[in-house]
């Protein structure tokens, strides 16, 4: 699998007004859209460095609505097209998927994965978003470090509305690989992960520790814990380490 990330516009040159809060403003798609141009440059880069190349995925960074994911779609088609009709090498076929980092959007999963071929969690950013502490921030990054409850509401529904769709949902981030809620992913149906290599030995030894069925009676009793104390205790008592 050939996954090619659509970077973001460059909105602070030439006459980009400067926002007051640029991590909740035109960022990812958002910038991409409103720089159709620079939108177009990207998806032609990527459809024909694709050329001969079997299982090329877009994903598309920062998806807040259907809409958002649409008119990359669109855009997609129309480039691939045009390539076709100027004689142009290009990608016959790719997938796409939006990155899930506003809450908003995986909210509402299941629409975005009508238009999608899967979806990548990003779930650092989303839970930051969602506990509104950024995980950067020293004064707050024990709120964005919280066992929230919500957290893992929010994955397990994520996860049942992709299965009803049989579209599947990628995990990506540092929290994708932690030892202590790996066994949750897994419990509420997780089975894509997208880890840095370092922490690969961590996840394996993980996952050969707990049966399937162990991870699903832990899942259950996290989706049961009212508070963050409660979700900690549910999580040390299986992985004690």
């Amino acid at each position: 699998l050939a996954a090619a990330n659509l970077a973001p516009a460059n909105l602070a040159s030439g006459d980009a007004p400067v926002e007051r809060n640029p991590a909740l403003g035109a960022r990812g798609v958002r910038g991409l859209l409103a720089q159709q141009d620079v939108l177009r440059l990207q998806l032609r880069a990527i459809l024909r460095a694709a050329a001969g190349v079997p299982d090329v995925s877009v994903l598309v960074p920062f998806v807040t609505t259907v809409v958002d994911l649409q008119r990359v779609k669109a855009a997609l088609l129309e480039e691939r097209v045009a390539l076709k009709k100027a004689g142009v090498p290009c990608a016959a076929d790719t997938r796409l998927a939006p990155i899930l980092e506003v809450p908003a959007a995986a909210m509402s999963v299941g629409a975005l994965l009508d238009e999608a071929d899967f979806a990548v969690v990003a779930l650092d950013d989303l839970q930051a978003h969602l506990l509104a502490a950024d995980r950067d921030n020293a004064a707050v990054r024990g709120y964005h470090e919280l066992v929230h409850p919500a957290v893992f509401e929010l994955l397990a529904r994520m996860q049942k509305d992709a299965e009803r769709r049989h579209k599947p949902l990628v995990l990506f981030g540092e929290s994708a690989a932690d030892r202590l809620r790996v066994p949750f992913y897994l419990g509420v149906g997780y089975r894509s992960f997208s880890i840095a290599p370092v922490r690969l030995r961590t996840v394996l030894e993980t996952l050969g520790r707990h049966t399937v069925e162990e991870c699903r009676k832990l899942a259950a009793r996290i989706l049961e814990a009212p508070r963050t104390v409660d979700v900690q205790k549910v999580l040390l008592s299986l992985d004690p380490a």
